[in-house]
């Protein structure tokens, strides 16, 4: 009876799990630089889990960082051992690695302890564990786009967003899969911008991103395409090389739950010189907005002109007017020489070489919007076509279209 009952007590007695342990090994400056590039994701206030970065040992090892908005990730397939995910402060390990001089440096970690050995540096501090390891994210590879052309479509068209609307998607550039190339568009609701991109698609990266294409019931082009934040584009733009290719990708990356089924969250990805930028779509559906364009056949007459020499006109015509007449008379000379710019108190001209048909008229519309976009085309021909004076007017150039609808005037 003793014997069962000292038994008893001691298969009951609690025994200490062995703590969890993970390590790897990395270069120091590839170490550095990864924790660098995502550093700036991680958000500023909130707790632990959200202003540091998280290191994940699985499979590969991940260094990532979010602030709600986007998140940066790098992933290397360095020497490592055992499976783990913590959040640490960044600055303390680039303050350790900034110390040395040593090529590599070893990561590990022990239960909530992590431990950096570089060389004659060494860094010991207590960090938060994540409960479990979430399945592996999938990634599917959408395109690649060159550099250059991917900095020229957003500066082409990011001027054109409102972030300050309540429609959120206004608040975007939307990316469009269409004949082979990328559209970026964006609009908000008073002028448009779309820029065509010439990019590599992957087969099958129609049914993550929406092939536009033309939808017979409506006798419109059907939406499609994904709207990502400005911000993401913001920050893609300064990580982006001077030369090189980026890739977009689509990632489902699975969310904590205590069920058996895994869910996954889409967010969409570029990567940049082994850092991916991430980002949540904007809630919202983007507007048809190839039904406010006018057909060219529409057109009663058209004109070309230099995008500098508008820019600058429009210039020198703003200062006249004002939050409450902001409209510019855009009138033809009689002489077919161009274009006089009247506002309520400054005026301007713009050479311009006009159609053989139609009759020029004129129109009212905002000098910044026009003035804007040539501004950012920078140089080059644009051919300008207008309907009537109560029509939008369509400025084109090559692989560019912007619309501007018109405005009144006391």
């Amino acid at each position: 009876m003793t014997e069962n009952t000292i038994t008893a007590i001691e298969s009951s007695a609690p025994i200490a799990p062995a703590p969890r342990r993970a390590s790897f090994i990395a270069p120091r400056k590839e170490l550095l630089a990864a924790l660098r590039g995502v550093k700036n994701s991680a958000s500023r206030r909130g707790r632990n889990d959200q202003t540091g970065v998280k290191i994940g040992i699985n499979g590969v090892v991940e260094l990532r960082a979010e602030n709600g908005e986007q998140s940066a990730r790098f992933a290397a397939e360095w020497d490592h051992d055992g499976e783990m995910d913590v959040v640490i402060d960044p600055q303390a390990v680039i303050n350790a690695l900034n110390g040395s001089k040593a090529e590599i440096a070893r990561v590990e970690i022990v239960g909530e302890s992590v431990r950096v050995v570089c060389g004659a540096a060494e860094l010991n501090w207590n960090c938060e564990a994540v409960e479990h390891l979430a399945p592996l994210p999938v990634s599917n590879r959408l395109f690649t786009i060159d550099v250059a052309e991917l900095r020229r479509a957003v500066e082409m068209t990011e001027f054109a967003t409102d972030v300050e609307s309540c429609r959120y998607a206004l608040g975007g550039i939307c990316v469009e899969k269409r004949d082979g190339d990328a559209v970026f568009v964006a609009t908000d609701s008073r002028r448009l911008s779309a820029f065509t991109a010439s990019v590599e698609w992957t087969d099958g990266a129609g049914e993550m991103i929406g092939d536009a294409c033309y939808d017979v019931a409506a006798k419109g082009m059907r939406p499609a395409g994904v709207v990502l934040p400005v911000k993401f584009w913001e920050t893609l733009l300064k990580l982006l090389p001077k030369a090189g290719r980026v890739e977009f990708v689509a990632i489902d990356r699975p969310e904590p739950t205590t069920g058996d089924a895994p869910r996954f969250t889409r967010f969409y990805a570029a990567m940049v010189d082994g850092v991916r930028v991430e980002t949540l779509l904007i809630e919202g559906r983007f507007p048809r907005w190839r039904d406010v364009v006018p057909s060219e056949s529409s057109a009663t007459w058209s004109a070309e002109f230099d995008a500098k020499a508008m820019a600058e006109a429009c210039k020198s015509v703003i200062p006249g007017t004002d939050d409450e007449n902001r409209g510019v008379d855009f009138i033809p000379r009689d002489d077919r020489s161009g274009f006089g710019l009247k506002a309520k108190a400054a005026g301007g001209f713009c050479p311009a070489k006009f159609s053989e048909h139609g009759e020029p008229m004129p129109a009212t519309y905002d000098a910044r919007f026009i003035g804007q976009a040539c501004a950012a085309l920078k140089r080059g021909a644009i051919v300008a076509r207008v309907v009537d004076r109560a029509s939008p007017i369509v400025l084109t150039a090559p692989q560019w279209l912007y619309v501007v609808m018109p405005v009144g005037r006391d």
